[in-house]
């Protein structure tokens, strides 16, 4: 009697794995397609692609002029450094400042990353953003002067080596 009770305990446990599997997949299926609206809802506008990837991610969108719809499949990650050093050298990490350096020059990057850590995001994956000038990449020759179109831009709040510098900042107010 005792190994009956086991046998049919076993068969309803396998009864309710099977159910909540039945139930994870059908949530994984929705998930999935609603990742996709809102990818192809995204390149419509500069609004982010609505999923949660876990991380703490501030939107500070930037106008729709600093973007273009995504018409090509993203394929690299490119990874910039900036700060205001130039105009703001006491203060150079500042949000507000580098947000409107965007604005202001007409360029823009999906993301930035300030010294603390924090993430803002400025376009939506679903546009293209305008962070890679007129950048290539060796034996990729469809990316030439269209880098942007195949990439995520992420620009690091930082400075670079006094060398690499020079040319916008003087050795003093580098130092």
């Amino acid at each position: 009697m005792l190994f009956l009770l086991f046998i049919v305990t076993a068969c309803q446990t396998d009864d309710t794995t099977r159910e909540t599997v039945v139930r994870e997949k059908q949530q994984e299926k929705k998930e999935t397609s609603l990742t996709q609206i809102a990818a192809e809802t995204a390149t419509k506008v500069n609004k982010p692609v609505s999923w949660d990837p876990g991380v703490a991610t501030t939107d500070l969108m930037l106008p729709l002029e600093n973007s273009r719809p995504r018409t090509t499949d993203v394929t690299h990650v490119m990874l910039h450094f900036m700060s205001n050093g130039v105009n703001q050298p006491d203060d150079p990490f500042n949000m507000n400042d580098i947000r409107s350096i965007f604005t202001d020059y007409g360029v823009s990057a999906h993301y930035v990353i300030d010294r603390k850590g924090h993430i803002y995001r400025f376009v939506g994956e679903g546009r293209v953003a305008f962070h890679a000038g007129s950048g290539n990449i060796s034996g990729y020759p469809q990316y030439k002067d269209n880098m942007n179109d195949y990439s995520i831009g992420i620009e690091l709040l930082a400075i670079g080596t006094r060398k690499e510098m020079v040319a916008m900042i003087p050795g003093f107010p580098y130092d």
